[in-house]
């Protein structure tokens, strides 16, 4: 199933009599006429070898140089060795415009390759986006198909032949852009210029890419709305290692995956206005759509399906103190139900305050959380200690800390800034800070910055399982 298929998988809810929305979506992704060339391709048969073309590359046009180039693959079950992979992905991430790509790959046949004039059998298909254009239009948005070369890299890569039998030759990716939905016919050459970074010290990546409200924002326009599920596979795409989704309770006690209040900006729907803990979760559904036409998820639905489908680690921003113990049994419910997720070691608890920590701390007493529940603290450095907690997540705003942060790290202990989306402070934050991660709302950007200025911080830490 392709990551478009993705989108708006929760937003086909049956209306309540009566209940009235008018349609503000966003602009959706661009999608080739009738499948594209992939259509008639087959899906490669180690998906992991995708891998080998990561690195940092220039392009000749659309997005500049220092572009980092990361693949992924999905899963429908994630952790299950009997799990059925997603199409893999490369994706392009640039500072230029917060520009990327996010390309499917398939192989083409030899007769397939005749029909097409292809210059290789491995085809990349997908779409490009500049994220600095509030609103996608034909100048901000479009398809891209790209085809590997040389031919022998990829032949080895479509033949599934081992990694240490692959060609040793720099990859370029050639092929074109298009704008809107108009047929690619920009040329675009993407030229292999270095390796990625080591985030590992001392043989554990101890650097992590960090999602803020699940990687994109609604007010950026990627056509989903922030803090769904379907986030959890942009952000994945984008270069994220950890997402953080924010936590609130409705009025009878359900808890949902929502930022702020319920105003224009995040949702639609006449009679949906105010506090979100002022509604039923069933009055929700019956009133209110998010901004993209998706309905307001449950928590359970979130992490079900990112938990699924991707390896991130998740970061809960629980809102309120009465948001702890109803999430911790969603959490509970989910590890039963599905072991092989390693729900504990990738879900923290994030406590912004100390009304937050105390009900966790009350919780943990009374036997209501999961065993060993993994938490993050937001505000004293000293209560990552006391708590006990896995991390520290600090604003950025109280400045880099560099100390603390290194006393915490010392101790094995995750540092991760949130929330930085301006590239000079996130330069500033990398080399001052040394910090195990940084929330962003802009992940390309990141990945971007860290390849070119990131410094790993000075000792080992484990963020997920």
């Amino acid at each position: 199933m392709s990551f478009r298929r993705h989108l708006h998988t929760f937003a086909v809810l049956a209306l309540s009599a009566g209940a009235c929305f008018n349609r503000t979506d966003a602009p959706k992704p661009p999608t080739f006429p009738n499948g594209g060339f992939l259509a008639r391709a087959v899906p490669l048969a180690n998906p992991a070898l995708l891998s080998q073309l990561e690195g940092v590359y220039n392009t000749s046009s659309r997005f500049g140089s220092g572009v980092v180039v990361r693949s992924s693959v999905l899963h429908t079950n994630y952790g299950d060795p009997s799990d059925q992979l997603e199409a893999p992905t490369l994706s392009l991430l640039a500072y230029d415009h917060l520009g990327f790509a996010i390309l499917e790959a398939g192989c083409l046949s030899d007769n397939a390759m005749q029909v097409a004039a292809a210059p290789s059998r491995l085809v990349l298909e997908g779409y490009w986006r500049y994220l600095d254009a509030p609103m996608p239009d034909s100048s901000s948005t479009g398809l891209v198909r790209l085809f590997v070369t040389p031919a022998s890299l990829a032949d080895a890569i479509c033949s599934a032949s081992p990694p240490s039998t692959l060609p040793d030759l720099p990859a370029t990716l050639s092929g074109a852009t298009g704008d809107g939905n108009v047929a690619p016919d920009n040329a675009l050459a993407v030229t292999y210029s270095h390796p990625l970074k080591s985030r590992e010290v001392e043989g554990k990546k101890s650097f992590f890419v960090g999602a803020h409200h699940g990687g994109c924002q609604t007010l950026q326009n990627c056509g989903i709305s922030e803090n769904t599920p379907e986030t959890f596979v942009l952000a994945k795409h984008l270069g994220a290692d950890y997402i953080e989704v924010d936590v609130r309770l409705t009025a009878d006690n359900v808890p949902i995956c929502f930022h702020l209040g319920l105003s224009p900006a995040a949702v639609q729907g006449v009679y949906c206005s105010g506090a979100v803990e002022d509604f039923t979760y069933k009055q929700l559904l019956a009133n209110c759509r998010l901004r993209n036409g998706e309905v307001i998820p449950r928590l359970e639905d979130v992490l079900e399906y990112g938990l699924r489908r991707t390896d991130l680690v998740i970061w809960l921003d629980l809102k309120t103190s009465n948001t702890v113990v109803p999430a911790s049994q969603v959490l509970i419910n989910l590890a039963a139900k599905y072991p092989n997720t390693r729900l504990l070691q990738r879900v923290a608890m994030g406590l912004p305050d100390s009304d937050v920590m105390g009900a966790f701390q009350s919780a943990k007493q009374a036997g209501q959380l999961m065993p060993d529940q993994r938490c993050l603290i937001e505000d004293a450095p000293s209560d990552v200690i006391n708590v006990p907690c896995q991390g520290w997540g600090p604003r950025y705003t109280r400045g880099p800390m560099a100390g603390d942060v290194q006393n915490l790290q010392s101790q094995g202990k995750f540092v991760g800034y949130w929330t930085i989306n301006d590239p000079t402070t996130i330069d500033a934050f990398l080399g001052a800070g040394k910090p195990n991660g940084i929330l962003t709302n802009d992940l390309g950007l990141l990945n971007q910055r860290w390849e070119a200025v990131g410094v790993l911080p000075l000792y080992p830490v484990q963020l997920g399982p």
